[in-house]
């Protein structure tokens, strides 16, 4: 592998591993895993009140069947990116980011699972076009009681601009007659503001690029570079010999 080849590669790991993947969600990192938010974003989210965006869901009780989730498009924007998840509506619990129960995708293609903390607990969008309808996946608790449950989705629209915490309603287990009504707990605070981090990653990066650049050239110049004997040697005229004062 040549040089320059060697560090393509190498840069296409470092980019992969700074500004993750070519579109939002596509492989969720482990903080876009907890709190939902499109990790190399600059902007902040859009505003908490009237998300263009609802989650719906066929019944408010769930036990060995299949909840049909529902991402119903209020307003003509479409959906590029997209997370969704179901969390247990309790927000003092130690892991209550972490996704419970397992989805299906009904025949969804533009849409993919992926495993954040178990196997198929969460939903991607599969690539970044735009879809311009609702969109309706299953979710199974497999006859395991998570107490009182809810879904939470992130959704991108386009470039910098997203919602997060599009939420549902509160569903529970059908041995579940705790009088508590539950609570939703909101994904995306613990990286509100976090465009610095980022930031100083594309510093990095920058740097990383330019210190490459600059070693490259270095090796190249110590490589190809001849001596001066060499070079008179390869141009085919003797050596010239200084001539001594003659007293």
């Amino acid at each position: 592998m040549s040089p320059s080849s060697k560090i393509i590669a190498v840069l296409c790991v470092f980019v992969e591993s700074v500004f993750g993947a070519a579109y939002p969600f596509e492989q969720p990192t482990k903080q876009e895993c907890i709190d939902m938010m499109p990790s190399y974003f600059q902007a902040r989210p859009q505003q908490t009140t009237n998300r263009p965006f609802k989650i719906k869901v066929t019944d408010n009780i769930y036990q060995q069947t299949a909840v049909k989730v529902t991402i119903e498009r209020l307003d003509n924007f479409p959906i590029k990116g997209l997370i969704l998840q179901a969390r247990r509506a309790q927000c003092d619990v130690a892991n209550q980011k972490e996704p419970v129960g397992k989805f299906y995708l009904a025949g969804e293609k533009i849409l993919q699972l992926f495993n954040c903390s178990r196997k198929d607990d969460t939903v991607v969008n599969r690539a970044w076009i735009p879809i311009e309808r609702n969109l309706e996946v299953h979710w199974n608790s497999n006859n395991i009681d998570f107490g009182r449950v809810y879904f939470i989705a992130t959704i991108v629209v386009k470039d910098d601009i997203y919602w997060t915490d599009v939420t549902s309603e509160i569903i529970r287990h059908l041995s579940d007659t705790d009088a508590s009504a539950g609570e939703v707990c909101p994904a995306s605070t613990s990286r509100l503001g976090s465009s610095s981090n980022r930031n100083n990653a594309a510093a990095e990066y920058y740097r990383f690029v330019v210190f490459m650049i600059m070693d490259t050239r270095q090796a190249r110049k110590r490589r190809w570079t001849p001596s001066p004997e060499k070079r008179t040697a390869s141009s085919g005229y003797p050596k010239r010999r200084k001539k001594s004062l003659q007293l």
